[in-house]
């Protein structure tokens, strides 16, 4: 077996923390085209979870030595808008681009995912969050603490090099409950966020239902009308005890398990896919990371025991 030596490029590094960090001088502030880009509703992450902004975008590579060097980027660019508010609940129009691309890779059938649909945040349980009207200070309502977060979106699947054409329609639902560290950071070890660690963790549930018009190279859904059904976890350790010591901005563990069940199939009909990873953020939005995947993943469901080292890059709120 050959060695494989995992890399990041600490020069790339360096040049991209430098544009996170200068000034916008022509308008004489200090926000950076990542304060911007959050402030116009974009957020960017590695991928889809739901209300929650978590481990950034990732871009690096693996050098195979005397043999090949394989580059990747995963990430996902999320627009959400002026949200409307009906009530209680909140409304927000959404778009999103995905890609889990990589140069040594063209069969992957969801290397790029394209949504455009509507999320809702809708609470639930005993109002007990209360929030001041700032126009009328005489004005105030209780709402509950709990949230349940739904979007359905009008997705478009493809391999890297857009021969695969998939079209879906995604419905994921999750819950927020503070009290059970449910979607919220709660405190481990030590009551004071900057002395400690904080864990959070949340269930999704997601349905894919819709047609493939074009099954690309050794796509292994063959039946055309697509149906999965994807139930999800995933868990998160963030160091601020670390975090204080290394004078970062941030270091975050995770692991998210997902299984997929395809029960319009004859093959093998259930999949499982698992992935961990450390972030350490050096700047607000800059920093760097490794990340370990094992299993099958959907749509394309090739069995996979991945090592990867990378720069990554985040913005957005949470």
């Amino acid at each position: 077996m050959r060695p494989v030596r995992i890399c990041v490029s600490f020069f790339s590094l360096a040049f991209v923390a430098g544009i996170s960090v200068a000034a916008d001088s022509t308008n004489g502030d200090d926000k950076t085209i990542f304060n911007r880009l959050a402030e116009a509703g974009f957020t960017l992450q590695r991928a889809s979870t739901g209300p929650d902004k978590t481990e950034p975008a990732e871009f690096g590579f693996v050098d195979d030595i005397n043999n090949s060097t394989e580059f990747h980027a995963n990430f996902f660019l999320h627009y959400r808008p002026v949200s409307l508010q009906p009530g209680y609940i909140t409304i927000s129009p959404s778009a999103s681009v995905e890609g889990n691309l990589s140069t040594a890779d063209t069969t992957t059938q969801d290397a790029w995912r394209f949504r455009g649909g509507t999320e809702f945040d809708i609470p639930f349980g005993p109002k007990v969050n209360t929030i001041q009207d700032p126009l009328d200070p005489t004005f105030s309502v209780r709402v509950p603490d709990n949230e349940l977060f739904a979007s359905i979106d009008a997705k478009y699947e493809s391999d890297r090099d857009f021969r695969a054409s998939k079209v879906t329609a995604e419905f994921v639902v999750t819950p927020t409950i503070p009290s059970w560290a449910m979607g919220r950071y709660a405190p481990i070890f030590s009551a004071h966020s900057d002395n400690g660690v904080r864990f959070r963790w949340r269930p999704f549930l997601q349905l894919d239902a819709g047609h493939t018009f074009d099954p690309g190279v050794n796509s292994k859904e063959t039946n055309e009308t697509l149906l999965r059904i994807r139930p999800r976890i995933r868990a998160e350790l963030t160091f601020d005890v670390l975090k204080k010591a290394l004078r970062m901005k941030g270091a975050t563990a995770f692991a998210d398990f997902e299984y997929v069940s395809l029960p319009l199939e004859t093959a093998q009909n259930d999949h499982h896919y698992l992935t961990t990873g450390i972030d350490l953020q050096l700047t607000d939005n800059v920093g760097f990371g490794f990340t370990f995947s094992t299993g099958e993943q959907a749509p394309d469901f090739a069995h996979e025991n991945r090592l990867s080292g990378q720069i990554t890059i985040g913005f957005g709120k949470e």
